[in-house]
């Protein structure tokens, strides 16, 4: 399992319906610490950070452990052509060895775990920004952007902006559910790209209010160059103090591209948010 597998090759192989991207994504954060310059970044480089899902704080997020159900014609098939693969001019006595020691780690729990740790491996070479498509989500602006004193940056995610990021770079919607998806290791080599899709797009339903979308960087972590244009607003956070109020109108105003300031408030008589642009 050492070969540097290949991820997605177009847009549309892993998004369903890339007419479901919204026009408009976003991502909250905080304007203290690391966060501070994170933003600046973004606001006036252009740069956006795709951390590796090494770095993820959910335990199965990108870790949904594969089953290994497979005939012993099968399972000699599989290890066959990946000694094969990795081992070319290997001879036909070594290969047969080889094999059946393979067959028999994938069928013992610590065979298993080095296995899911190289393939795993893989995933995280992936870089991966996370948003959202709902900028009034009170729980998401109390946990992300410390407590709506923070702020939610708003992203233009046209086609056009997308395939301007030099590194190959692929939207893809986050299921929620109950269960771990049925991910069978033998099947992986025949579909890498559904076992991309389902790894890094598949949350526990714990997770369903947050509505994330995720862009992946292919083989690709750290920042990355994004088209100028691409950020095109910034909400401001209900309780952000005048001081980072003012610096960040004043990276907006550096950047010198059309950004609109907007604030969150709440709807009259109500705990719900709402969306007012500002001057």
């Amino acid at each position: 399992m050492n070969k540097k597998k290949e991820s997605v090759s177009t847009t549309r192989n892993i998004v369903k319906e890339l007419s479901d991207l919204p026009t408009h994504l976003y991502r909250y954060s905080g304007i203290s610490g690391e966060r501070l310059d994170w933003i600046r970044k973004v606001i006036l480089e252009s740069e956006l950070y795709f951390p590796s899902p090494a770095k993820f704080n959910d335990p199965f997020d990108c870790k949904i452990p594969v089953n290994y159900r497979a005939t012993n014609l099968r399972a000699r098939s599989y290890w066959t052509k990946v000694g094969k693969r990795e081992n070319p001019g290997i001879s036909p006595q070594e290969l047969t060895k080889a094999v059946k020691k393979l067959v028999h780690d994938s069928r013992t729990t610590e065979g298993k775990k080095e296995i899911n740790k190289s393939l795993f491996q893989s995933l995280d070479e992936n870089g991966i920004a996370s948003f959202t498509k709902a900028p009034t989500n009170m729980l998401m602006w109390s946990y992300y952007a410390e407590g709506h004193s923070g702020i939610a940056l708003r992203f233009n995610m046209s086609l056009e902006n997308l395939v301007r990021i030099p590194n190959k770079t692929i939207p893809i919607q986050v299921n929620y559910s109950h269960e771990f998806p049925n991910l069978n290791f033998y099947q992986v080599d025949d579909d890498w790209n559904h076992f991309i899709a389902t790894e890094i797009g598949t949350k526990s339903i714990e997770w369903e209010h947050e509505e994330e979308w995720r862009l992946i960087s292919v083989n690709r972590t750290g920042y990355h160059q994004i088209p100028s244009e691409m950020l095109d607003g910034i909400i401001l956070g209900k309780q952000i103090s005048k001081e980072n109020e003012r610096l960040i109108r004043e990276w907006a105003k550096e950047k010198g591209s059309d950004i609109e300031i907007l604030k969150v408030t709440h709807e009259e008589h109500s705990f719900d948010l709402k969306l007012i642009p500002l001057g």
